[in-house]
């Protein structure tokens, strides 16, 4: 049985960092095949960040997406001229450092379409492509939606857009797309955070979802067949609350402004960005006088903190995640190794 390992964990729990160090001690894992023939378990890691708000090209400093030192970004085109992967893999780029690869980070034009079906097309892609050729798919996350849709087989998930509920709703604000919501799917509405229920953006896309037909022939699904190890990493809120605020102030002052003015220039129009990516409204606020320095900050820590913490809520309804609680001492069995990091 193939192994899926997902790191879970709300914002500033480290999980980037533990899923490097899973990495690397997965890859020291012998197989058992008798004393003298021992072979390295796994080819490879493939690490697939599932972070909605990482996806995004020239917003690297604002989400947060920060690339382990020590990895080189692969283009697609070079990277089909190496090693000719199937298609559907090899259209994204990604990064590497000798045999542990990093997807998901910084692939796509900031005023790109990408919403949880995008996401479960690239990561069972990239976990199959991982299981063809004998290396280990850790999930990391992050979007919660994600990762609750990764082993979700609805189809209604591959609903295409439609055009006249796109165009309809181009002309509509956020109460109004509620309504509209609340009298094709009022369970739907109900069930929606605070965040997804004042993103337009989602709201239109749970509007098609309730209306449309999927479509049978594009629905891609894990295999049953597999053992999935969920590792949630947990902190106390006091301490997830300072990381946020030290996060806030280094972004701030290291260049998400300027991406901020950049995102303000090429998709003025599309406020979903905005709303998805924290940080961005409250640094576009300031750059329009409408706040100073010190209440951006304060604002953007606060609403990092809410999503936090709205992460663990979900998180705490998984009953087969595995917690670790004590950050300094790691453990954990994989192959019948016991694994400490």
């Amino acid at each position: 049985m193939n192994t899926l390992i997902s790191v879970l964990g709300s914002t500033a729990t480290g999980k980037t960092l533990f899923a490097l160090k899973l990495a690397e001690q997965a890859l020291s894992i012998k197989s058992k095949l008798g004393e003298t023939t021992r072979k390295k378990l796994y080819k490879g890691v493939d690490l697939i960040s599932a972070d909605s708000r990482q996806i995004y090209q020239g917003l690297e400093i604002l989400s947060g997406a920060d690339i382990p030192k020590g990895f080189a970004k692969v283009l697609p085109s070079k990277f089909n001229k190496i090693k000719k992967l199937r298609v559907g893999i090899d259209n994204f780029p990604f990064y590497e450092n000798k045999q542990i690869r990093l997807h998901g980070v910084s692939i796509i034009g900031m005023c790109e379409e990408w919403s949880v079906a995008h996401f479960k097309n690239f990561a069972i892609n990239i976990i199959n492509d991982s299981f063809a050729h004998n290396r280990l798919p850790i999930i990391v996350g992050g979007t919660t939606l994600y990762i609750n849709h990764l082993f979700n087989k609805d189809n209604k998930l591959y609903v295409k857009p439609i055009t006249s509920v796109r165009n309809k709703a181009s002309q509509m604000n956020i109460q109004e797309l509620q309504e509209w919501l609340k009298l094709v799917n009022p369970e739907k509405l109900a069930k929606m955070n605070n965040s997804d229920i004042n993103n337009s953006r989602r709201l239109v896309r749970a509007i098609e979802i309730s209306i449309g037909k999927p479509e049978l022939e594009k629905v891609m699904n894990l295999s049953d067949n597999i053992n999935n190890l969920k590792i949630g990493l947990m902190a106390e809120l006091g301490t997830i609350s300072e990381k946020i605020n030290k996060r806030v102030l280094e972004r701030f002052n290291n260049g998400a402004v300027d991406e901020v003015k950049n995102l303000n220039i090429i998709c003025p129009l599309d406020s979903s960005i905005s709303s998805t990516i924290l940080g961005a409204s409250d640094i576009s606020s300031y750059l329009q006088n409408e706040i100073n320095q010190e209440k951006c900050l304060e604002n953007w820590a606060l609403h990092e903190f809410q999503y936090a913490k709205r992460q663990l809520v979900w998180l705490k309804k998984e009953k087969s995640i595995v917690w670790l609680d004590d950050l300094t001492k790691y453990s954990y069995t994989l192959n019948n190794e016991k694994i400490f990091i």
